[in-house]
Formats: C-alpha cells, sequence, structure tokens
C-alpha cells in the first residue's frame, strides 16, 4: 500500500513535466492530420439548370474543372435546391435561367445565380472565390468574342478585355493555407491553457502546505523553461508533419514567449487564490480558452471592436500582445524591435498582476493558515 502512494507521488510530480512539455507536440501532429491540407477544395456544389444549352454546360464544365469545387449533380427544382444545401449535401448551388446561352450570346446578363451556405465561412468563402474566379475568366473570354465580332483585331481586344485586371501577389500565405493561418494561434492557446492550469494549481498546493512564494519560484521557472520546450517541441513537429513553415527567428519567438508566460503566472497566481479548490479552477481555465482566443485579435481586427474594448482586454488578459504577434515573429520575420512594445506591455502585466496575486496569495495562506490552528 505504502508502495502504491509513493509510487502514485512521483507519478504526480512528473505529471507536470511530461504534459507541459510533451502535450503541445501531441495537439501540433493532431491538428497537422486536421489540418494537412493546404486549403478547402472539391467543395460540393449542385446545379440547377433551366436553359440545358451549350453555353450553360459549358460553365458547369469549367466550375466542375477547377480545383475549388466539384459538381456534386443537378436538381429539378428550387425546393430541391434549398433541401440540398439545407442538409449540407452541397455547400453551393450554380441556377442557371431559361434562356441562358441565347441573351449570353446577344451580350446580355442572363442574370445566374450562384447560392452559398453562409453558415460555415471557410467553405463558403472559398466556394465564391472559385466561382467568381471561373465567371470572371468566362466573362473576359465572352468580351473579347463581342470585340472581335465588332471588328476590332484579336490583339486589340485581348487589350480591351483585361484593361481593368489587375496583378495580385500574396504575401506571406502565397497558396492561402488555413494551416498557416490557424496553427499558430491554436498553439498560443493550448500552451496557455496547460500553462495557467498546472501553475494554478501549484500555487494553490503549495498555498495549502503554508510555502512562502520565493521558495517556489524555481520551481516556476522550470515550468517557464518546460513550456518554451514544448512550444519548440511542436514547432518541430508541425515542420516535419505538414511543411509548417516558419521565416522569423525562433529566439524572438521565444523571448516574446517568456513575457507571455510570466503574464500567465501573475494572472494564475490571481485566480487560484481566489478559489478553494483545483477542481474548480481547473473548470474555470477550461472556461477561459474560447473567449480570450476570440479577444486576441488573431483573427478579428481590433479596429473593428467597440472603442476602448482593446485597451480593457489588454488589462485583463495577455494573449491579444502574444497570439497575432508570435505569428508576426514565425510568419513575417519581424525582429525583436518590433515586438519591443508588446514585450513591454506583458511584463508590465505580469508585474501589476503578478504583485496583486502576491499580496492575495500571502492572505490567502494566512486565512488557510488561521482555519488549520482553530481546527
Amino acid at each position: 500500500m505504502q508502495n502504491k502512494e509513493e509510487l502514485l507521488e512521483k507519478l504526480n510530480k512528473i505529471k507536470p513535466i511530461v504534459v507541459i512539455l510533451l502535450l503541445p507536440a501531441l495537439f501540433a501532429l493532431l491538428f497537422s492530420f486536421t489540418f494537412g491540407e493546404p486549403y478547402i477544395k472539391e467543395i460540393p456544389v449542385i446545379v440547377y439548370d433551366r436553359d440545358n444549352s451549350e453555353t450553360s454546360r459549358q460553365i458547369v464544365e469549367q466550375l466542375d474543372s477547377s480545383q475549388g469545387i466539384a459538381i456534386s449533380g443537378y436538381v429539378a427544382s428550387m425546393q430541391e435546391v434549398k433541401e440540398k444545401i439545407l442538409s449540407e449535401e452541397a455547400i453551393g448551388a450554380l441556377i442557371l435561367p431559361e434562356n441562358f446561352g441565347a441573351e449570353v450570346r446577344m451580350g446580355k446578363n442572363p442574370g445566374a445565380r450562384m447560392l452559398i451556405n453562409g453558415t460555415n465561412l471557410f467553405l463558403g468563402n472559398n466556394c465564391m472565390l472559385s466561382a467568381s474566379t471561373v465567371f470572371t475568366t468566362l466573362n473576359i473570354g465572352l468580351r473579347m468574342q463581342t470585340l472581335e465580332a465588332g471588328g476590332v483585331v484579336p490583339v486589340d481586344a485581348e487589350h480591351y478585355g483585361t484593361a481593368l485586371l489587375f496583378n495580385e501577389k500574396m504575401l506571406y500565405n502565397p497558396e492561402m493555407s488555413y494551416m498557416q493561418y490557424l496553427m499558430v494561434g491554436i498553439m498560443t492557446v493550448v500552451t496557455q491553457q496547460i500553462f495557467f492550469m498546472f501553475s494554478g494549481v501549484f500555487f494553490m498546493d503549495n498555498r495549502l502546505q503554508q510555502r512562502q512564494l520565493r521558495k517556489i519560484v524555481p520551481n516556476i521557472c522550470v515550468y517557464i523553461l518546460l513550456s518554451l520546450c514544448g512550444f519548440v517541441i511542436a514547432m518541430i513537429v508541425l515542420r516535419m508533419a505538414v511543411g509548417f513553415r516558419m521565416i522569423g527567428n525562433i529566439l524572438v519567438a521565444l523571448l516574446l514567449q517568456v513575457g507571455f508566460l510570466l503574464g500567465i503566472t501573475g494572472s494564475a497566481l490571481v485566480f487560484s487564490s481566489l478559489f478553494n479548490s483545483k477542481e474548480r479552477f481547473a473548470q474555470f481555465s477550461l472556461l477561459l480558452a474560447v473567449p480570450t482566443f476570440i479577444t486576441s485579435t488573431f483573427m478579428w481586427p481590433p479596429y473593428m471592436m467597440p472603442k476602448g474594448m482593446m485597451a480593457f482586454i489588454k488589462i485583463m488578459w495577455p494573449l491579444c500582445n502574444f497570439a497575432p504577434v508570435v505569428k508576426g515573429v514565425l510568419q513575417k520575420g519581424l525582429g525583436l524591435w518590433d515586438i519591443f512594445p508588446n514585450l513591454l506591455q506583458l511584463i508590465v502585466f505580469a508585474l501589476a498582476w503578478g504583485t496583486m496575486g502576491y499580496f492575495l496569495y500571502n492572505h490567502k495562506k494566512k486565512g488557510e493558515c488561521l482555519k488549520c490552528t482553530e481546527n
């Protein structure tokens, strides 16, 4: 029995080390399988072709041959269109009206429609982009044919038909990969949740044992070092598994992460002092993942938020100074001076919350000591 208790005690001591070091890499491996493809393709689209002309069939063939869209079938009524999109058997529906081909040949706008399920922006936006590309290409071709039919020589017709086009260049993520876009943000939240929960529980355990904070600082430093190593291992896993591209300096990213982890330490010290139960604290920590990520400005720009909200968010939580910034370091090559304002804000956050946590920890420790004395 004693040997079993000793074994459990040793496992409890090792568990934080293993989890903080290796769990980010396991999550990275899981996400790499999920987001392994660079972008969404073969989105199912149905066709309601009321014209059935050579022109309408050409458009359907062009859509089906595009990489983003796959024609999954034909329907015979708007009711079927509604049912297919409602059941998500199809993400989009191409509707070609009667006399579509004849009106195209006469140079009129025949009123083709592309209905897209907007409840999933990833699928909907890709479907819309693919459809727009195909229709734009066909429209240019039709304009050139019209100009040539009017006596314009082919070279001039090509020039007039493409006069308003522009050259585009997608920087940093040219293939528009969702894995490249989301992965850093997801891994920052994974790092946050693991470190916040384990450091908070660690503070609660040591508070119950009436240990002073200065005596457990080396343990927290070890946790921070393990978290840094875990982040590096996770990035290596992503690079090896799915070719995740990093052009920035990993040392700059790690320096920023040190500031972030110090901020999380201060937050964990404060919030762990407000709970008497480790289970309640763990439940609270789980609730933080979604709201902190949504308000971190990783996906939604700060200028679209209500006035003053960004300042409040920076006071309450440090992720907004880490998730979008470390992405800029790794994927855009931001340097030390570029991230210095964010690093400074993280340090100020850590000092402010750490000071508040210090007093709360000691106050809670004294209260628990008095209870033990009374008992």
